[in-house]
């Protein structure tokens, strides 16, 4: 039976899975979140099996499925071929990388404004990813920006970790680091993020941050600006 976590009762639910490159076995958070209209919004869609899907269905019609960045797209396609009411929305970029469906939209900040709004990370062209806040709850949805691999991970996986610096602390690993092309525009996108209200950290990989997340944020992101 497919389990969802309860992020924030009511509001946000979680769903893990995991996916294998090379000899990893990679734990991939896809975040679902509860809109106003009574619409389930999905980040990072995993495999549409047919246990997900009833999962999904008791809590809300899905309305809304997005790949957030140029590289979570791998089951986005075959997602929302299950779900044909529902609208798909594709990070800049997507389009020219994947076959996309028909019903689908570039991702745009003003999205969902008024209960998620969206801050597009500038500077950093290898994800193009939008990042979220759920105003309702402060949380912030992020998929490779920031990374947090939790202890109780395989010894492989946090070796990895280790090394891109992101073992059992919040931070971007020094390949993005390395990645920003652009530093004044990429620290104009963290600011934006800054600027709201933030309670917790909801990750693709690996962890959901809550206490001390306006401290945390700010080390993962002290390298910027020394």
């Amino acid at each position: 039976m497919t389990h969802l976590e309860t992020v924030v009762a009511g509001s946000i639910w979680s769903f893990r899975h995991k996916v294998r490159i090379g000899p990893l076995s990679i734990p991939v958070r896809s975040t679902i979140v509860k809109l106003t209209d009574g619409r389930l919004w999905i980040a990072s869609p995993p495999k549409p099996t047919p246990d997900l899907l009833e999962a999904l269905d008791g809590i809300g019609p899905i309305g809304y499925v997005v790949a957030p960045n140029l590289q979570h797209h791998s089951f986005f396609a075959e997602f929302l071929a299950e779900v044909p009411d529902a609208e798909g929305y594709l990070a800049p970029g997507l389009p020219e990388k994947i076959s996309a469906p028909s019903n689908c939209r570039i991702l745009a900040e003003q999205d969902w404004a008024d209960e998620l709004p969206g801050v597009f990370i500038e500077g950093l062209p290898v994800l193009n990813e939008t990042v979220w806040i759920h105003r309702a709850t402060g949380s912030l949805i992020v998929t490779d920006l920031l990374f947090d691999f939790g202890a109780d991970n395989p010894l492989l996986l946090r070796l990895m970790a280790r090394l891109l610096g992101v073992d059992r602390r919040l931070g971007m690993s020094w390949t993005m680091k390395r990645a920003v092309k652009d530093r004044t525009a990429f620290g104009h996108s963290l600011d934006r993020i800054m600027s709201h209200r933030i309670d917790r950290v909801i990750m693709a990989h690996d962890q959901i941050i809550e206490g001390d997340v306006t401290d945390q944020l700010t080390a993962a992101w002290s390298w910027l600006r020394p």
